[in-house]
C-alpha cells in the first residue's frame, strides 16, 4: 500500500479489547452491505460462492 498509515497505541486491556470488538463490528457491518448489494441480492440460492469468488474480500 502506497499510503499506508501505522499507528502505535498503548492502551489499557479493556480499552485494547472494547476497540477490537468495535472494529470487528464494523467489519461485519460493512461485509454484510457489501454481501447484500444489489449485484448479489438475486443471486439464487447456491450460487453466492461463486460470485463472491469474483470479488473476494
Amino acid at each position: 500500500m502506497a499510503n499506508a498509515v501505522i499507528v502505535t497505541a498503548q492502551l489499557p486491556q479493556a480499552e485494547a479489547q472494547a476497540l477490537l470488538e468495535a472494529l470487528r463490528e464494523q467489519y461485519r457491518l460493512r461485509l454484510n452491505e457489501y454481501w447484500y448489494d444489489d449485484q448479489y441480492r438475486f443471486v439464487a440460492d447456491g450460487h453466492h460462492n461463486g460470485r463472491a469468488a469474483v470479488w473476494p474480500a
